[in-house]
């Protein structure tokens, strides 16, 4: 995410009660941990989760802390781009899917 947030961290409740209202379903705590990291800003985050385990909410998450922020997601197949976009536009979310080499 470019730049600092606008203020403090939010704590691991504000962002499970902001995910939970926002995309209508509830992080577990290792999501919170990994969102809390990224938010840190001060290092690199590496996330191994398997199919299902919900990696996506996690790239999401981030995005209620720093509403006019920018989130990059570099998806493995253009199918995940096109259903990240489809998902934050149901939730208010501005998303755009861009194809590398064409």
């Amino acid at each position: 995410m470019a730049g600092k947030l606008p203020g403090p961290r939010p704590s691991l409740e504000k962002l499970r009660i902001l995910t939970t209202q926002v995309f209508g379903q509830t992080p577990c705590l290792w999501q919170l941990n990994v969102v809390d990291a990224i938010l840190q800003q001060n290092k690199d985050v590496i996330l191994t989760a398997a199919t299902g385990a919900g990696k996506t909410l996690t790239f999401w998450m981030p995005l209620l802390a720093q509403p006019e922020g920018v989130q990059i997601v570099c998806a493995p197949l253009n199918i995940l781009g096109t259903l990240n976009v489809r998902a934050l536009a149901k939730h208010g979310i501005r998303a755009m899917k861009c194809i590398v080499g064409q």
